[in-house]
């Protein structure tokens, strides 16, 4: 009887221990899930700001290239149209200071800062290592997420739009377009032409 028991003991031991062990390596997992591959409306500001994952200047590719995709349906900037270095700093010092969702205080530091879309050339993004381009593409897509509300714009995903905008430039003579009129004529390669209202 009382090895039965001290059996039955051990059994319930395993089992218990069983669980905590692999549901600890998934919630692990889970915790350990890399910035770049977390769906859009996942990203909280509070990890955007204090993540070792990103440097400064990768974050603020991504913020650069969210205000890009942000405006994807307003017409490209012109070359006389640059990014305002000083209201943009500005924008990305206050984003720390916010809770919640990074793609809506985004969307809300836009508006209060009046941030206008910018001149950035497949030039610009050619320089750019292949980390920074990944960020970039994530933050652009984050950016077409946010101001997207009817579903016009399909968003594609961040690495097969890298490969597909690296080959775009690779093989053709459009460095000189913007980068913004370069992506939506690899979006309507991928899922056909769109018609936007």
């Amino acid at each position: 009887m009382i090895i039965a028991l001290k059996k039955l003991m051990k059994n319930i031991f395993y089992y218990f221990f069983s669980i905590f062990f692999f549901s600890s390596i998934v919630y692990a997992n889970e915790l350990d899930e890399e910035l770049i591959d977390k769906k859009f409306n996942q990203i909280k500001t509070t990890e955007f700001c204090t993540t070792n994952e990103w440097n400064e200047i990768e974050k603020k590719d991504f913020i650069a290239a969210f205000i890009l995709g942000w405006y994807w349906e307003i017409k490209e900037a012109d070359e006389s149209e640059k990014i305002n270095k000083q209201i943009f700093n500005k924008l990305f010092n206050e984003v720390c200071g916010k809770k919640g969702l990074l793609i809506k205080n985004l969307e809300n530091l836009i508006i209060k800062n009046n941030i206008k879309r910018f001149y950035y050339t497949g030039h610009d993004w050619i320089k750019l290592d292949i980390e920074r381009k990944k960020i970039f593409i994530k933050g652009y897509n984050a950016g077409i997420k946010s101001n997207n509300d009817e579903k016009k714009r399909m968003v594609v995903k961040y690495n097969v739009l890298f490969s597909r905008l690296s080959d775009y430039y690779f093989y053709t003579n459009h460095r000189d377009e913007t980068v913004d009129l370069s992506i939506k004529t690899i979006v309507d390669q991928i899922f056909g032409h769109l018609e936007l209202e």
